[in-house]
């Protein structure tokens, strides 16, 4: 495959391509058009910088300052267009990125550097299985999934070895690997799949049951006989972070029985959901980012981003249902009728907006009592919605106090119990049957607990509870 060549490079840091022409422009007809030639490399921060050379240059107004070209999404035709041809003959593209020229650069040629978020080279490919698509993608984070076949490893120090560090996926439509090497994973699919619906399901499966926040480096997809390889930008200085896991990998239920086929059948819950329900896929990634960028920081801003995601998931997807299965019509009639007579009543306008505002709040459920109702449908447990309402209540109002070793015990039990809360949310509405670990106080042990299907996800179509 034409991007394995670069990976190594890539994931070392060391990658360098020759761009021997390069073209920089904006749509507009008033617009900047830099002609010339440089290189792209990565920084020491696994971004992808590149080292322009301009010999032709026009529409460039500059004041004392020099001038500023920055990503602007509200005119694409302010936008940047970059086209670069690499010393093989590949054309590479890509666009929104900032550049800024300096007065002293006024003239050609000059020199200046900028960073790309991704570079892309298109080409069309012709295979017999042509209704098939195809996705390849390698990340620096590791998956912690069952794995379930060995590879021979060959080492120039220690020899030829057999590990355990692939794990094959057989779908409906497709098949997927997942590889764990010592430094990356190695991510791809072939099949029947919407290419860029199965990469944001896949790096969902295996960051959230991983701890971590995939991000590809390298990246090829083939769509019919269009295919495109990516080289992105990361940052190093996070993208190794993990946290605690919601799912053992290396869990077995009885002799007999490992919990591998539950966890192996969340993928696939994964794309059913992703599917059917949008809206929650799209939630539950957007939380699952915030708690782990959450983790990167103190436990103070840690407690903080936790509580308002679980109070996130709540406002987004099981408050509506709660309430529209609460709904009372006699209630609403009796609320209508006292709203009809206030406003019959001869006072102050603000005090009637006042008064009216708190009538029509009667009867909404808010996150605390969306968990209540969680616990009495066994969803969740009595001690895990204490520990919400309290690390809640002294994260978002904190006030001085001592900080002590017990106190700071105090607030991280609360947290364990949150982060167990969270996971058990989200492994509901995916519709986990398997076990996962539970996060109490004083140790950490897996437990299962069965699918309370409250939002009406169509289970019964996964062969689920």
């Amino acid at each position: 495959m034409f991007l394995n060549s670069y990976a190594e490079s890539i994931r070392n840091g060391d990658l360098i391509i020759d761009f021997v022409s390069i073209a920089i422009w904006q749509q507009t007809e008033t617009g900047i058009k830099l002609g010339g030639h440089g290189v792209l490399k990565i920084d020491q921060l696994g971004a992808l910088l590149c080292d322009f050379i301009c010999t032709s240059a026009s529409g460039v107004c500059l004041d004392m300052f020099g001038a500023n070209y920055p990503y602007n999404n509200e005119d694409e035709s302010k936008n940047l267009k970059f086209e670069a041809i690499d010393i093989n003959g590949k054309i590479w593209e890509t666009e929104n990125f900032a550049l800024t020229l300096r007065i002293m650069r006024a003239a050609t040629p000059f020199k200046c550097s900028f960073f790309l978020s991704e570079i892309v080279h298109s080409h069309q490919q012709t295979i017999q299985t042509q209704q098939e698509n195809y996705l390849w993608f390698e990340t620096h984070e590791l998956s912690h999934i069952p794995k379930n076949k060995a590879n021979s490893i060959d080492n120039t120090l220690t020899g030829k070895s057999v590990s355990r560090n692939q794990t094959d996926l057989n779908l409906q439509n497709f098949k997927a690997s997942i590889i764990k090497h010592e430094d990356h994973s190695t991510i791809y699919a072939n099949g029947i799949f919407n290419v860029d619906d199965l990469f944001a399901a896949l790096k969902f499966y295996i960051g959230f049951t991983s701890g971590n926040m995939p991000t590809a480096y390298a990246l090829t997809t083939r769509t019919g006989t269009d295919v495109r390889n990516h080289i992105r930008s990361i940052n190093k200085r996070i993208n190794k972070t993990v946290i605690p896991q919601p799912i053992d990998d290396m869990l077995m239920l009885t002799e007999n029985q490992w919990n591998d086929q539950y966890h192996f059948q969340l993928l696939p819950n994964i794309l059913h959901i992703q599917e059917k329900f949008p809206k929650f896929f799209n939630s539950t990634i957007s939380q699952w980012k915030r708690v782990w960028q959450g983790f990167n920081a103190q436990q103070s801003i840690t407690a903080l981003t936790l509580t308002v995601s679980i109070e996130g998931l709540l406002i987004d997807l099981f408050i509506p249902k709660l309430e529209k299965d609460k709904n009372n019509a006699e209630f609403e009639k009796e609320k209508q009728d006292l709203l009809d007579l206030l406003s019959k009543i001869e006072i102050k306008p603000s005090h009637l907006e006042t008064l009216t505002n708190s009538i029509n709040r009667w009867g909404n459920i808010h996150a605390n009592a969306a968990l209540k109702i969680l616990e009495e449908k066994a969803l969740i447990t009595k001690d895990e919605v204490k520990a919400w309402t309290d690390l809640r209540n002294s994260s978002a109002h904190p006030k001085y106090s001592e900080q002590t070793i017990k106190r700071e015990i105090k607030e991280r039990d609360r947290l364990r119990r949150c982060l167990t809360l969270y996971y058990r949310l989200n492994l509901n509405i995916y519709g986990y049957c398997g076990a996962h670990i539970l996060y109490e106080p004083h140790e950490t042990m897996s437990v299962m607990f069965p699918v309370v299907d409250i939002l009406n996800l169509d289970w019964t179509d996964m062969g689920q509870p």
